[in-house]
């Protein structure tokens, strides 16, 4: 009885793990759909000419990026068990970070583009 007992746990935990990581996976693809989003709204506000319509553009972007790097780095958070993903989800938040403050600084050229844009580093081994 005690090993049926066992076997159970073991795979109510199984399953545990099973949804958490669907959660997560969900989550990741709504946030690459976000990020393509805040590229393509970066590159329309960079060609934009009119300094004010700019700078409010800009500045939505800038708080929708920040919004985005939060929710991303409390997805690393949940990945304590799975260190390769979380240091690949890491570099992917340090790039957004990075992305942020030079929208805050309604820097939307091709270097932030760029940064948008560029898959995560590879691992140092």
């Amino acid at each position: 009885m005690l090993d049926n007992l066992e076997e159970l746990q073991k795979q109510v935990q199984d399953q545990t793990r099973k949804e958490k990581l669907f959660q997560i996976e969900e989550a990741l693809k709504k946030m690459l759909e976000t990020q393509k989003t805040l590229l393509q709204r970066t590159v329309e506000v960079d060609k934009n000419t009119i300094a004010r319509a700019k700078k409010g553009m800009t500045q939505q972007i800038f708080k929708e990026q920040t919004h985005a790097f939060r929710r991303l780095a409390s997805i690393v958070k949940q990945l304590e068990e799975a260190a390769v993903f979380q240091w690949v989800l890491q570099t992917a938040v340090d790039d957004m970070v990075e992305a942020s403050t030079r929208l805050d600084n309604e820097k939307t050229g091709v270097a932030t583009q760029e940064i948008q844009t560029t898959p995560p580093r590879k691992s140092p081994t």
